[in-house]
């Protein structure tokens, strides 16, 4: 199915409720216990299969009847072509469903194509404790020897769905058929809707086509989503794999969508194995692979409330397809990697680990013209406030490495590492005490006989939104966040490729009490021109605490500081920027700035607060209305504060702009470099405290020649002329409110 047809699942999910609730309502001349006592294989809509509790002859359960599976009967029940189908969906109903022992349920062979197990239940759907090895598939060959895989939906009007054995989608037939998906839609509203401690499966594709994989849907109306216990996984089917020589004919892997606008909870038992919530893996073939298959947390327009995600679980999008070309003068590509994707309102927590899918690799290529690694996939997750605790990891996927021929010098045939978004809202929060560290670009492989391989920049990380952020640690934690790694080059004539950004950009306060850094450069192996490393950004309301902020200094010769070009790390707020006792700040270039706030340094007594070094500018710029303070530290001449001097040891500038300019310490006692005032022009032209309309008039007059305020000159820029690049430089500062 896939997101394409998302859509309609959903709206025939509509159809289910509607029929379920019309049979419940429609006048019923008995209710009945009902319980199995069938043959083995024995059909669901044969009468003679069922009884009574009170052992007497039953009947076809309808949807006034409760239906029970005890260890009576036989353990496989079958639905056959015999039985009634509408529009393609044979629907059992009940009243309720509870399973107390072990079954099997499934379709029989030769059904129709695309056939859709379902049920449609007024209450409870229960597979219970003693019922672990129950298995409801949808038929695993259903349309005989070339059809889709069938669908299996469950659905309830007004109950909740426990499963806690098996639920399978149907495995696709022949060359290339679909693998069928799993829908679980609970009506029950503001309780517990969805429970999953078994396992559910979305079905494979078969191989020979262009099958996609089953997706697993996980459905609650307005109720809690619960994934829990020592044997709980959901996974979606893999996409078709094409085996021919020179096939190209291949299918995404299935996607995972969680959909409530209450809670998710996904959590194992302490000491259990690891629980897994998967997307299915894009298809192989030897010209082009399968995308791997997302996950998906809420939707945009119906957004979970509160996810929650606990130590031990792995939440992973599908990895995309790989391929194999062996045959000369062609282009293969290989699959992306899948998304994992959040959109939550309140809070989400995780403990486990996110990761996005892969990009695909090609393998035998060596006669490919061109044959371009996949691009990982990437997490974005939009929330309220999100909590990456001691435990918990983030990651991108890896981008695909590229090989073949052709001349591949460029940054561009390799997979691009995964990129990581946190988006915060609604003045939320969002804290790291764990990993976050988007994807590696790919390599660039060389084979035998092939110019160069093709690789690719790293993943770049965005934290970004309406919300304060805060890196620090919990016991034990790392409290790190890392830009993906630059892709690598094997051969002298490629270069290599650029380290992800850490991008913070948010509207309140910042604290970093540990690491932040960028990606590392790309290398090229046996050669010296490496790639760019990844720029790191702080930008918030107030930074009042740096941390650890490291650049990678193995980037490219031109890589160092260009006038007008972004600082290697820049700190900036609106309100002030601290730099802390625990600062530790290394990188080629680095800019501190604030608008309206105080650049300070704060320290524990004497000789103990942080330090900033730069190889080659060191820049602290607290505009035309803030101001630079020292004061509060003790300096200590064996330790200084600001450094900026390469491994030369040839000195560079320390810029150190503000107005009013701060004294009372020696700048030799705290720092190493060429230090350098600039100072700010001031707009305040006619002195009197304020930037106004007439410090504007006052300019102009002197301008033009007719008055100047005492002390004052039209030379505003200070290059000893009076021009119209004096009169842009103070509109500039004027319009600035300098």
């Amino acid at each position: 199915m896939n997101r394409i047809n998302l859509a309609i699942a959903l709206s025939q999910s509509a159809a289910m409720l509607a029929l379920a609730s019309g049979l419940a309502l429609s006048p019923a001349a008995f209710a009945d216990d009902l319980v199995w006592r069938g043959p083995n294989q024995g059909d669901w809509f044969l009468a003679a299969n069922w009884k009574k509790t009170d052992g007497t002859a039953g009947r076809i359960p309808t949807a006034a009847d409760t239906v029970l599976f005890d260890s009576g009967g036989s353990g496989v029940i079958y639905i056959s072509a015999a039985a009634p189908n509408v529009a393609g969906v044979i629907t059992c109903v009940a009243k309720s469903v509870n399973f107390t022992a072990s079954k099997t349920i499934q379709f029989a062979d030769n059904m129709p194509a695309r056939t859709r197990l379902g049920f449609g239940v007024t209450d409870d759907f229960i597979v219970g404790a003693g019922a672990t090895n129950t298995l409801i598939r949808a038929g695993r060959n259903a349309g005989g020897a070339a059809g889709a895989g069938a669908d299996l939906e469950i659905t309830t009007t007004n109950g909740r769905i426990e499963n806690r054995g098996t639920f399978e989608g149907g495995r696709g037939m022949g060359a290339g058929g679909h693998g069928g998906w799993v829908k679980l839609v609970a009506g029950r509203p503001n309780a517990l809707g969805v429970l999953v401690r078994g396992t559910v499966n979305g079905g494979a594709a078969a191989a020979g086509g262009s099958g996609n994989g089953g997706d697993v849907i996980l459905q609650a109306v307005n109720s809690d989503i619960n994934i829990l216990g020592a044997s709980a996984n959901v996974r979606a089917g893999a996409g078709s794999t094409d085996v021919a020589a020179n096939g190209m004919a291949v299918g995404d892997g299935g996607t995972v969508n969680l959909f409530t606008s209450k809670n998710i909870v996904i959590s194992r038992e302490a000491g259990a194995n690891t629980l897994y919530v998967t997307g299915g893996g894009g298809g192989s073939s030897a010209r082009r692979g399968g995308d791997g298959g997302w996950v998906n947390f809420g939707q945009n327009f119906r957004r979970a409330t509160n996810v929650t995600i606990g130590a031990g679980v792995q939440v992973l999008a599908g990895n995309g397809g790989n391929v194999g070309e062996t045959v000369a003068n062609v282009i293969i590509s290989s699959g992306t990697g899948g998304h994992v994707i959040g959109y939550v309102s309140d809070a989400m927590t995780n403990q486990g680990t996110i990761k996005s899918g892969s990009g695909g690799l090609p393998t035998a290529t060596a006669g490919a013209t061109r044959a371009a690694g996949g691009n990982a996939g990437y997490i974005w997750l939009e929330v309220s406030d999100f909590t990456n605790a001691g435990t918990g990891v983030v990651q991108g996927g890896a981008g695909g490495s590229g090989v073949g021929r052709g001349g591949q010098t460029r940054c561009e045939w390799g997979g691009w590492g995964g990129d990581i978004t946190i988006k915060g809202m609604s003045f939320g929060t969002i804290l790291n005490q764990g990993l976050i560290k988007a994807g590696p670009g790919g390599w660039g492989n060389k084979l035998a006989g092939a110019p160069s391989g093709g690789q690719a920049d790293g993943g770049v990380v965005d934290i970004i939104g309406n919300a304060a952020f805060t890196n620090t640690s919990a016991a034990g934690s790392v409290g790190t966040i890392m830009g993906g790694d630059g892709g690598m080059a094997n051969d002298v004539n490629a270069n290599g490729c650029k380290g992800g950004d850490v991008n913070v950009n948010v509207n309140l306060d910042i604290i970093n009490n540990k690491v932040i850094q960028g990606g590392k450069a790309g290398k090229k192996i046996g050669g010296v021109s490496n790639g760019p490393a990844g720029k790191i950004l702080l930008f918030g309301r107030e930074v009042k605490a740096i941390g650890t902020i490291i650049r990678d200094l193995e980037g490219l010769p031109g890589d160092p500081f260009v006038p007008g070009l972004p600082a290697g790390v820049r700190v900036a707020a609106l309100n002030g920027v601290t730099i802390s006792p625990d600062t530790s700040v290394f990188a080629d270039t680095v800019n501190l700035s604030t608008q309206a706030g105080t650049i300070r340094a704060t320290g524990l007594g004497f000789g103990i607060y942080g330090r900033v070094t730069a190889l080659n500018d060191l820049v602290l710029d607290a505009g035309c209305m803030g101001a630079i303070d020292f004061l509060s530290i003790q300096p200590d001449v064996s330790r200084p504060l600001l450094v900026c001097r390469n491994s030369a040891y040839e000195l560079g500038p320390v810029h150190l702009s503000s107005v009013p300019m701060t004294s009372g310490y020696s700048p030799s006692s705290i720092i190493i470099g060429n230090v350098v005032y600039d100072v700010h022009a001031n707009a305040d032209f006619d002195g009197d405290g304020t930037v106004d309309f007439f410090d504007y008039d006052a300019f102009v007059a002197c301008f033009e020649g007719l008055f100047c305020p005492p002390g004052k000159t039209a030379d505003f820029d200070g290059d000893g002329t009076v021009d119209f690049f004096d009169y842009d430089a103070y509109v500039t500062a004027f319009e600035g409110g300098c």
